[in-house]
């Protein structure tokens, strides 16, 4: 896909780093799949680093497309040139059903747009290392009572099979995902739910296949009002060692005029902090801003909060901060166009909805540019977290792959030199689609020597004279007679962005072309 993009947009160049000398095949870099063993692996849960979160987009294969395909063009529009799979989030969402398991390996519409896991992972974004955020639907304690009586061991055992082979580079399994819901049916025996909860996990686990030790097990709490008072969140625990990360929901509980049973920030605090005390990674499995992103109504007037952005947006980025959240997973979708979803109140919620939602989406959260506080113009110093995109679940964001950042020296490229002055300087790295093979010269860059100095007067020279004699000519430099089907691209340029921020697994575009490529 890259190299097609290279060739069609004639992008400036790709800047190839350390771990990817080894590599022969483009494809070699996007299949490489995070399989440790947990118990040997000193990041079993796949937290990310401190300060970074991996950015998940949900719930159904064409608001996911969407999602991906308007920040490509948002992006286009501002004069990046950075490829379409830049834009594809860390990890996709789907729902499923124990009782069908529809939505996994074969596509279904339960009335709320098509589910479809490998349709996300070995089609529209394949080869591109993104993980899987399921949401597991149990039925409720009736399900649960089901579950525990062994009616449901054959379906549990299909699963199995499904998650063994899934392509997904992780997998977060939300098992009876808001089970404090009270419209869910499992508040009636939270004990049952919490025994349902724990024989998933053990034959999960007890599989032989190395594959599931890139599964992770979300509990996952609705973060509002429960069904009484008495019943807490410790009723609903299956324990610590069932339990790899926990997650919440927020629709509108960030609303000042949210109402107590619809939720709170009071709620969002309970659960955070009730993970926090545990030392477990959380997410937000679920989260949209509840009335659509351009919604205009009295309490939006009263309460003076008239920017879609400050008011939900901004919020969550704060609690993302405030509580160094590790996954944030976005519901981009269209709800009233949807059958399940029509009329019950969630609005128009695709961030290409509104363009300055798109803007500052852009801004905050794919290039993360100036900090993302919903006060960010208040003059106060916020911090500037990462949100990882595809690919950087293949070493739980270590790398920060797929994150897209600007060169933090400038607005503008960084003019620096392509010193190739020996050998020892240079690597040459052979990429390979659909027998097409392009070789990329990967050279050290220098920007304040007097080595940079010469090299940068020759290459003065060597461009000038490639204006000048090389528009005359129309074939290939310098292929050999015995290696036709090979192209060797020469490179003529004086100004490079720094490949400091760019990421060493995935080969990135700079944000400018550079026009002697032409040749």
């Amino acid at each position: 896909e890259n190299i097609n993009q290279l060739l069609h947009y004639n992008t400036n160049y790709i800047c190839l780093r350390e771990q990817q000398k080894k590599s022969t095949r483009v494809n070699n870099i996007y299949h490489q799949k995070h399989m440790t063993q947990k118990n040997e692996n000193s990041n079993p849960t796949c937290r990310p680093p401190t300060g970074t979160t991996y950015l998940t987009i949900g719930q159904d294969l064409f608001s996911i497309n969407e999602y991906v395909a308007s920040q490509y063009n948002a992006s286009l529009h501002a004069g990046s040139l950075a490829p379409l799979s830049s834009f594809t989030p860390s990890a996709l969402m789907v729902y499923t059903d124990l009782r069908t398991l529809r939505g996994l390996d074969k596509p279904t519409d339960y009335g709320s747009g098509v589910e479809y896991a490998n349709g996300l992972t070995d089609n529209l974004f394949a080869n591109q290392g993104v993980g899987l955020q399921i949401g597991l639907w149990l039925d409720g304690a009736a399900g649960c009572d089901e579950i525990n009586s062994g009616l449901k061991d054959n379906q549990i055992q299909k699963l199995v099979h499904y998650l063994n082979n899934c392509n997904a580079t992780q997998i977060f399994l939300r098992i009876g995902y808001e089970f404090d819901n009270p419209q869910f049916g499992y508040s009636s025996n939270p004990s049952s739910y919490i025994e349902a909860y724990q024989r998933i996990v053990d034959a999960i686990r007890s599989s032989s296949s190395s594959s599931m030790d890139n599964i992770q097990f979300v509990w996952h709490s609705w973060a509002a009002p429960r069904a009484s008072k008495d019943l807490t969140l410790n009723n609903f625990y299956p324990g610590d060692e069932y339990v790899d990360w926990i997650g919440i929901s927020i629709f509108q509980q960030v609303y000042p005029w949210s109402r107590w049973e619809a939720g709170t920030m009071n709620d969002i605090d309970e659960v955070m902090q009730f993970a926090s005390a545990r030392g477990k990674p959380t997410m937000i499995a679920e989260s949209t801003p509840f009335g659509g992103i351009d919604m205009d109504t009295y309490e939006t007037k009263t309460y003076h909060e008239t920017d879609p952005w400050n008011r939900w947006f901004g919020k969550v980025l704060d609690i993302i901060d405030k509580y160094d959240v590790s996954m944030w997973c976005y519901i981009n979708c269209d709800w009233d166009a949807q059958p399940m979803w029509h009329g019950v109140g969630f609005g128009e919620t695709r961030i290409s909805s509104n363009d300055n939602v798109m803007r500052k989406w852009q801004k905050h959260v794919i290039t993360n540019e100036h900090g993302h506080s919903s006060n960010s113009d208040d003059g106060k110093k916020h911090s500037h977290r990462s949100f990882l995109m595809a690919g950087s679940l293949q070493d739980c964001g270590q790398s920060r792959n797929g994150s897209i950042k600007k060169n933090s020296n400038s607005e503008n490229s960084t003019s620096v030199s392509l010193l190739a002055t020996g050998e020892e300087d240079l690597d040459m790295t052979l990429l390979e689609s659909n027998n097409k093979q392009l070789y990329f010269v990967e050279a050290p860059l220098h920007q304040s020597s007097t080595k940079a100095l010469m090299a940068g007067g020759a290459l003065l020279f060597v461009t000038f004279f490639s204006l000048v004699f090389l528009r005359r000519r129309s074939t290939m430099h310098n292929v050999p007679s015995n290696n036709t089907n090979k192209a060797y691209v020469p490179f003529y340029s004086l100004s490079y962005r720094s490949c400091a921020n760019i990421d060493e697994e995935h080969p990135k575009t700079p944000n400018e072309t550079n026009p002697l490529l032409n040749h």
